[in-house]
């Protein structure tokens, strides 16, 4: 039987294995359980006992909650996203958690070194999305069973040069002299400071490149018969796509016709702006609504794109409106398109 001693011990690491797989297993069956077990400050009480390591990265002073309709998904912070639907927040669930969740902010991998001389290697064998930092500062959140390699000598050649062989996206760090070149099979796309996503998996027939922030080019690689709309010159929200089968190309160009900006005209001076706030199930498009008018952003969004989404969550003052929307859209399937003036956030 699952009682409150039971479940203290687990929260301490001082079950046997056999209590431990009765817990996680209980756990997985009655998500909601839990919080007949510890109230929000018990559980802060336990993050003190806690195994050294488990406290930092479950526990946290903002708790963040997503759910839709039934399904419940708790998020902390630049902690842990789900890979279905439920994260239980305040405190860690060991290896029941490790195999469900995707980090958001996942470690850097280990270099491999490439048989080809002068090349590195980045090859990401595992199930989930990890980091990398290259010499020049740019990041890359490598997909799953993704692999990137570069030159040896990348920080001092004329151009940055990437390969790319899976999904991958791409965080550039700005160079007027050195354009960075991310080479994905046929295509290559040219991008001198920006964020995008390029896919381009083995057993797919299209390679999509999708621009979030400033502006990318699309190019050929050895093919001049396929013709490249707008020149393959991209603007964030853009997807551009090639079929490997068909050698076409097309640009999927989302419409802002039925963008609706978030937050109130009617607001004659700044708002107050509290310590801290907290959503307590509310409609995702109320949460975006708030949120602009907390920050005075312009945002806007699609309301089809947020029907029967949920928000439960605490923010502070200091944290900043791009983290919030980044994990809201994590959590979400949405993506976060940002332009000098505006901040849009559709499928």
């Amino acid at each position: 039987m699952i009682d409150q001693v039971l479940m203290e011990r687990f929260f301490r690491n001082e079950c046997t294995a056999e209590e431990k797989a009765a817990v996680i297993k209980f756990l997985d069956e009655n998500p909601d359980a839990i919080d007949l077990f510890l109230s929000e400050s018990e559980s802060y009480e336990i993050a003190g006992k806690l195994m050294p390591g488990i406290s930092q990265q479950w526990l946290g002073k903002i708790h963040r909650e997503a759910f839709e309709k039934a399904s419940v998904v708790r998020l902390f912070r630049r902690l842990s996203v789900a890979a279905a639907v439920v994260i239980i927040a305040g405190f860690a669930i060991f290896k029941w958690q490790q195999e469900r969740i995707k980090s958001i902010n996942p470690p850097v991998i280990a270099v491999k070194e490439s048989s080809q001389p002068g090349m590195v290697t980045y090859n990401n064998s595992t199930s989930k999305e990890e980091n990398i930092i290259l010499p020049d500062g740019s990041s890359i959140r490598l997909a799953a069973y993704s692999s990137v390699k570069y030159s040896s000598q990348f920080k001092q050649d004329r151009e940055r040069i990437v390969y790319l062989d899976g999904q991958a996206f791409f965080d550039v760090k700005h160079d007027k002299a050195r354009a960075f070149i991310v080479n994905a099979g046929d295509i290559a796309t040219i991008d001198i400071g920006t964020t995008f996503r390029i896919s381009n998996r083995k057993g797919e027939d299209n390679i999509r490149v999708r621009l979030f922030t400033g502006e990318v080019q699309v190019k050929l690689n050895g093919n001049n018969k396929v013709v490249i709309p707008n020149k393959g010159l991209l603007s964030p929200g853009d997807e551009f796509v090639y079929s490997k089968k068909l050698l076409t190309a097309y640009i999927n160009r989302p419409s802002n016709k039925l963008l609706v900006k978030a937050g109130s005209s009617k607001l004659s001076g700044p708002p107050a702006r509290p310590d801290w706030f907290k959503f307590n199930g509310q409609p995702l498009s109320e949460v975006i609504e708030q949120l602009a008018n907390y920050y005075q952003a312009e945002i806007y969004y699609n309301p089809a794109d947020l029907k029967d989404k949920y928000f439960t969550g605490k923010f502070d003052r200091t944290d900043s409106l791009e983290r919030m929307l980044d994990d809201i859209a994590s959590l979400n399937d949405l993506s976060v398109i940002k332009t000098k003036n505006k901040i849009i956030i559709r499928k």
